[in-house]
């Protein structure tokens, strides 16, 4: 396997290393124009951990600018203002059989025309339709592209001619970025000769103060109100230990296609008053720092940011054991609890335990708030400056 993890004290010996106080290195590289393309800036991670980066580069001193398909007035996060973003208005769905076929043709050409007019020193994308739209688009610009596979690909299955342009066009990146080893290894057997490297998405800037340990006797799960974030396990769960703890209660942070069912399935047990639908926010650490107990039961992941999040907070975890992400961030009973996919009754146990344990909780929380050194923002853009120097170098 060609899947290489780029750790924080791997950089060439010709860059000049400073150190950032937080036992991580920095690379003092000369300015670069890099230019970002995504679908849009609606609420996602690959979207946060974009805008986080692009916030990043821009205060190192370089020249970002953003391409997209959807326009501003569908954004969630905001870039920073120096930023110049490029919309380029092909996202919405043409209703004619012609319009579909010819749609993929004109985003290449115009992103094209726009990747021509910013002239980067480097092109990274996110997400898999835009990698492969984006490596089309700069064949014969001799600009090298760091490909972004932001979800999770076997669950994220295309529709024909896609898994095909994947197998034959994800080996000319430069690089394909990951999140995590498992999706590396999944690309390459898809996408033999795929060069790979190992990155995890940046923690958001935190409080660096200690974790606050008098917490709420309130269960927290944040993410989309989805299939696939298992939030109909969480409550199946809770409706199996909710009288043995009767002053716990259930808070749900985001929105979702979901909603009315999972509505619907809270009103059948007459838990209305103990579980609590919150919206989505740009703040989940609000809920986060004063979480008794954090869950995420979902079904598959690509990265797990609100579990990295919860974890960061110095909230005690149980996360269901799913591709890809929990168990590269849980050691089990040490800093957090692994419980099997799609599993009330073991999820409705694990809980319970907590929900008793008060001392327990408070171990796996302060063991949990330790991914702040590994996983914050100055540790995960030293590994991407060392790729992008090392790409740059080799492309030059």
């Amino acid at each position: 396997m060609n899947v290489q993890s780029l750790s924080a004290d791997r950089h060439p010996a010709n860059i000049a290393i400073q150190s950032n106080g937080l036992g991580t290195n920095q690379i003092e590289s000369p300015q670069r124009r890099i230019s970002l393309v995504i679908s849009s800036l609606r609420l996602g991670g690959a979207q946060r951990v974009l805008v986080t980066l692009a916030d990043e580069w821009v205060r190192q001193g370089h020249s970002v600018s953003l391409i997209t398909n959807a326009g501003a007035d569908q954004d969630f996060y905001s870039l920073p203002k120096s930023v110049p973003r490029e919309s380029l208005n092909l996202e919405r769905p043409n209703p004619s059989w012609l319009g579909r076929v010819t749609a993929p043709g004109k985003r290449i050409l115009r992103l094209r025309r726009a990747l021509q007019r910013q002239r980067p020193d480097i092109v990274i994308s996110f997400c898999d339709r835009t990698n492969l739209e984006t490596l089309l688009a700069t064949r014969g610009l001799k600009v090298p592209v760091l490909a972004s596979e932001r979800t999770n690909p076997r669950q994220n299955p295309q529709r024909w001619p896609w898994p095909l342009l994947r197998r034959h066009l994800y080996p000319l990146a430069s690089r394909m970025v990951v999140q995590t080893a498992a999706v590396g290894q999944h690309t390459q057997s898809q996408a033999p000769g795929t060069r790979v490297t190992t990155i995890a998405n940046p923690l958001r800037p935190l409080d660096e103060n200690s974790p606050q340990t008098n917490r709420a006797e309130t269960i927290v799960a944040v993410g989309r109100l989805d299939p696939c974030k298992g939030l109909d396990t969480l409550i199946a769960a809770f409706v199996m230990i909710h009288q043995r703890h009767p002053s716990w209660t259930m808070q749900i942070v985001g929105e979702g296609s979901e909603r009315t069912a999972l509505t619907a399935l809270i009103a059948k047990f007459n838990l209305q008053h103990r579980i609590h639908f919150v919206g989505q926010t740009q703040h989940p650490e609000e809920y986060l720092s004063t979480a008794g107990i954090y869950v995420l039961p979902s079904r598959w992941e690509g990265f797990p940011n609100s579990l990295l999040e919860a974890m960061a907070a110095g909230c005690p975890c149980v996360a269901a054991d799913c591709d890809f992400g929990p168990a590269e961030l849980i050691q089990h009973e040490k800093n957090g609890l692994l419980t099997p996919v799609d599993n009330p009754t073991e999820l409705a146990n694990h809980l319970d335990h907590l929900m008793r344990d008060a001392p327990l909780r408070a171990k796996l929380g302060q063991n949990a708030c330790q991914v702040r050194r590994t996983y914050n923002v100055a540790a995960i853009i030293a590994r991407w400056d060392s790729l992008i120097h090392d790409v740059i170098a080799a492309t030059g």
